[in-house]
């Protein structure tokens, strides 16, 4: 995978350093929680935004090892204060979202252009999963994102909660999930995604913060 191709193309703009993990089935949470935990530490993002992504983020972490086939994934994270901007990268070089999603049989006339259009619907799935990962992540971006982009193969989906785009691009052999988020926007998480994002943050979160306060 060309990490460097991928940074200069989505993180070039800021003088920052991004984070770049490598994550697999043994460390799939550890990698989740170490940069939730680097975010929590920022205190201009709103813990309501941490909630939801921290949901998000893990699913879409699990969406690698479940459906692409392979058995590890990268990830690349930024938050950059001065422009109240969390930035989220995920990618793999599996087989990508068309041919996952065509090998369920309610899906497997889809073009890969609409498989892209397809995939962040709710309970769209190739029968391995929920189908919940990538559309609760559409509804994340709807309320407090700037955009989602979705590439795979030879299509880029590009959306800022509004309005959706799917386009021809440069082929990438797997898919690449990249996020902005806005970093200080206010909403109820539960209600953003559907699920008790709040109280798993705090379980997590906040009871680690409190036990090692003692």
């Amino acid at each position: 995978m060309n990490v460097d191709k991928l940074i200069q193309e989505y993180f070039s703009n800021d003088v920052q350093p991004p984070i770049i993990e490598v994550f697999d089935d043994d460390n799939i949470v550890n990698v989740c929680h170490s940069i939730i935990d680097t975010l929590k530490n920022a205190p201009e993002i709103e813990i309501c935004v941490l909630e939801a992504f921290n949901y998000c983020f893990y699913e879409i972490l699990d969406n690698v090892l479940v459906h692409s086939e392979k058995t590890f994934g990268t990830t690349i994270t930024r938050y950059v204060p001065q422009k109240s901007l969390i930035q989220v990268l995920v990618a793999d070089d599996g087989i990508g979202v068309h041919k996952s999603l065509t090998k369920n049989l309610l899906y497997n006339n889809l073009s890969e252009e609409d498989a892209l259009n397809k995939c962040i619907e709710d309970k769209v799935t190739d029968g391995k999963g929920m189908g919940f990962g990538l559309y609760s992540t559409m509804r994340l971006v709807e309320t407090g994102g700037r955009c989602l982009k979705i590439h795979s193969g030879n299509h880029i989906l590009t959306t800022d909660g509004v309005k959706t785009v799917v386009q021809e691009c440069n082929f990438w052999q797997g898919t690449v999930i990249y996020l902005e988020l806005k970093s200080d926007k206010e909403y109820d998480s539960d209600k953003v995604i559907g699920a008790d994002c709040q109280s798993e943050f705090e379980d997590y979160f906040l009871s680690e913060t409190l036990e090692n306060l003692w």
